[in-house]
């Protein structure tokens, strides 16, 4: 824990951020042995492409060509060296106060001064759904607007203010559209620098093109010394703020120190987590960097409470899908972002009680939906806070998409409940749906199929049931009752109608003929996250989930079995590789469904096999995380290869955070779970390595738990609640 940014080093990252508008995250980068920032930025989901570089010109004004000859990454921090016959340049970038600002140190390779002229600039364009405008120069800088013309009919401006701490000359100038590269000789400066630039500003907002912006230094270095200074961009909804930011990064005398700094405070108040399996430490630490990158906290437009995003560049948004997961991920360190990530669907509910799949900082989007395990992930965050502000807030909202949940998707009064497109599951392009209709792969968001769902029928149990458990420490008794009977409901007809006996296995349902569809999908195992299963299933799980032929292949848990007609794992859906297929590739969001499905039953039932199995698929799940299991490479990227647990570099989307997994290393490494009553239990399953966690925040307690062996030591705020081996389940805080 003493430094979480050296355990994180790397030379293959690229990412930087802090958890603010702006971060830089490109995809597939291209010009990342350029100085400054040319792949693209996003503020909020908006793509800033491209920021700005910078070129070194020798006396005669000729580009000195320089060689990458070094690249290393922490958070928020990315270090290159880069060599040219004449100099050295260390630069040293990050994302800090909704600023992307480089950190240039020039040195002197010569027994003699040279003289330079340093040309910083960039370019934009000027479209009808993206332009820049409104260039000024200030004191510091070359201000401008970056406009968006976004979805909801209305234009999103980003006041932009870029400069550096030397400034001799500017110059602002348009251009006929051309390839937007990181060249010096297609500006319109090459063809006519004389040593300094024109100080002026020669363009028009009413045409159509490009705009190029610069400011120029000239420096002379004197022989075997340094020359450093800071080039910036500040981005921001308002001037005074830009210029805020700008005018303090202006200021800072060391990047990386401050940084640095930036991190240890976060990283400190956090629970810390150590362990000597390798993999399960730095992938503790990673986790917990990704989540800060893509965490936001503004207050601004939509965004009303702390949130984090799903991941980088257009899954910059607010998502239902993966809200669910960061509650339970970020319950356990920074309690305000997990109450925030549902707090802030609450205000942006529909009218007929259904949330948005996407809410942006200006907007939402009115037909995307997502099924979501709301109630458990509620629950849990509030039994980990026992906050009953947040509670309050939460029941009626809660009520009101259970409603939506009965009158909408199901008609029929079944108990089970409709999937109507592909998409909304979050798990499109699977045979699950071509049960139902042939054609549901060429629908778009137009709520075209019908499938009873287990996963959907299991999320408005969960719901029910946690509605119940809600309404009880609200004093609403008549209300408990009711959501407990309308969640038993739910349980007999999964048991019933969506347990097959025969082959002991739960499946969707078809509507039509009111009969399951034999497919086996991994959400089939989704029942067994809750306490919908009796002894008599234990069998069935045990037989498919651990068959090497259908579901536990060397990277479990694909997302449809190995013997389905349409299973494929290289991502390739009726012969065409896809962004997101469902059909046999390893989804980090269904492998902690079913990491919890395994260590709650095996809680339940008290099986011994099912902890071993757990423990295993936990940690072939995270060594899956890592290229070529490399334990100085963690990712997360969006689905993996269930044999050779490559991920799907093609996408570009690393760091999506679209599952959880710190909320599973708590409950079944650490052992710490709550009952209905809002017990905390300890009940750590059977791994073998040794591990101490301290600075654990729990029910306003501060939880300490050391492994050393088969011993453990359990401390709540200081005092000892249990020393020795482990041999059964303790109740280690009860609710008051």
């Amino acid at each position: 824990m003493n430094d979480v940014s050296s355990l994180l080093e790397r030379e293959d990252k690229w990412y930087l951020g802090f958890g603010e508008k702006l971060v830089w995250t490109p995809t597939h980068p291209v010009f990342l042995e350029k100085f400054g920032f040319w792949d693209p930025a996003n503020f909020y989901d908006m793509k800033i492409s491209p920021c700005y570089t910078l070129d070194i010109l020798d006396e005669n004004y000729e580009v000195l060509v320089f060689k990458n000859t070094s690249r290393k990454w922490y958070p928020n921090l990315l270090k290159s060296t880069y060599e040219a016959d004449l100099i050295e340049v260390i630069e040293a970038k990050s994302v800090i106060k909704n600023t992307l600002v480089s950190e240039i140190i020039l040195k002197n390779r010569t027994t003699r001064d040279i003289k330079l002229h340093l040309v910083a600039w960039g370019v934009g364009k000027r479209e009808e759904k993206e332009k820049v405008e409104n260039f000024q120069i200030l004191d510091n800088g070359i201000y401008f607007l970056r406009v968006f013309g976004r979805k909801n009919g209305k234009d999103f401006v980003i006041h932009t203010l870029f400069g550096s701490t030397i400034f001799d000359s500017y110059q602002v100038s348009s251009s006929s559209n051309s390839s937007i590269l990181p060249r010096y000789v297609y500006t319109p400066f090459y063809d006519n620098f004389g040593g300094i630039l024109r100080n002026r500003i020669t363009y028009s907002d009413k045409k159509k093109g490009m705009i190029y912006f610069a400011f120029h230094k000239k420096i002379i270095i004197p022989k075997s010394s340094t020359e450093k200074f800071i080039i910036a961009m500040s981005m921001d909804t308002s001037f005074e703020r830009t210029k805020q930011h700008f005018e303090e990064v202006l200021k800072i005398k060391d990047l990386g120190n401050l940084v640095d700094k930036e991190w240890k405070e976060y990283f400190s108040k956090l629970p810390t987590f150590n362990t000597d399996n390798e993999y399960l430490k730095r992938y503790y630490w990673y986790r917990w960097y990704g989540l800060k990158l893509f965490s936001i906290d503004v207050k601004e437009g939509n965004y009303k409470y702390p949130i984090v995003f799903e991941g980088p560049d257009y899954f910059r948004t607010h998502i239902t899908y993966s809200a669910q997961c960061h509650m339970r991920e970020m319950r356990w360190g920074l309690p305000e972002y997990a109450k925030g990530s549902f707090l802030n669907f609450v205000v942006n509910q529909k009218e007929d009680g259904s949330f948005p799949g996407h809410v942006f900082v200006d907007g939402i989007h009115r037909m995307t939906f997502y099924h979501a395990n709301w109630g458990r992930s509620c629950l849990e965050v509030f039994f980990t806070t026992r906050n009953l502000d947040f509670l309050k807030k939460a029941y009626p909202s809660l009520c009101k998409y259970a409603e939506y949940m009965d009158k909408a998707r199901d008609k029929e009064n079944s108990n089970m409940y409709d999937v109507i497109d592909q998409f909304e599951t979050g798990q499109e392009f699977s045979s699950r749906y071509l049960a139902v209709d042939e054609m549901a792969d060429e629908y778009d968001w137009i709520n075209a199929i019908k499938l009873k769902g287990v996963d959907t029928t299991v999320y408005t149990y969960e719901l029910k049931k946690s509605l119940s458990v809600m309404a009880r420490f609200l004093g609403k008794e008549d209300d408990s009752k009711m959501w407990e009977e309308g969640a038993g409901r739910i349980r007999e007809t999964v048991r019933e109608r969506m347990w097959d006996p025969e082959t002991e296995m739960f499946y969707d349902v078809d509507p039509t003929t009111w009969k399951t569809t034999g497919v086996k999908a991994a959400v089939c195992f989704y029942p067994y996250m809750t306490d919908i299963v009796t002894e008599e299933h234990l069998k069935g799980l045990k037989r498919h989930l651990f068959n090497p032929k259908e579901f536990w292949t060397r990277y479990p848990v694909p997302t449809l079995s190995l013997d389905d007609p349409f299973f494929n794992p290289n991502a390739e859906w009726k012969g065409k590789r896809l962004p997101c297929p469902w059909n046999g590739r390893v989804w980090p969001m269904t492998n902690s469904h079913i990491v919890e499905a395994l260590g709650n039953t095996a809680r339940r039932f008290e099986d011994e096999y099912l902890k071993e199995k757990t423990v295993e698929l936990l940690e072939r799940f995270v060594k899956m995380l890592f290229e070529n299991e490399d334990p100085k490479k963690p990712n997360c990227y969006e689905h993996y290869n269930p044999f050779n647990g490559r991920p799907s570099f093609y996408r570009g989307i690393d760091d999506y955070q679209h599952s959880w997994i710190i909320d599973l290393f708590f409950k079944y490494i650490v052992g710490l779970y709550f009952s209905e009553d809002g017990t905390l239990f300890f009940d750590p399953f059977p791994f073998s390595w040794n591990f101490e966690v301290t600075n654990l925040k729990v029910a306003g307690e501060v939880i300490e738990v050391f492994k050393r062996d088969d011993v453990f030591t359990v401390k709540v705020s200081g005092k000892e609640v249990f020393h020795g081996r482990f041999e059964g389940k303790i109740p280690i805080i009860k609710f008051t």
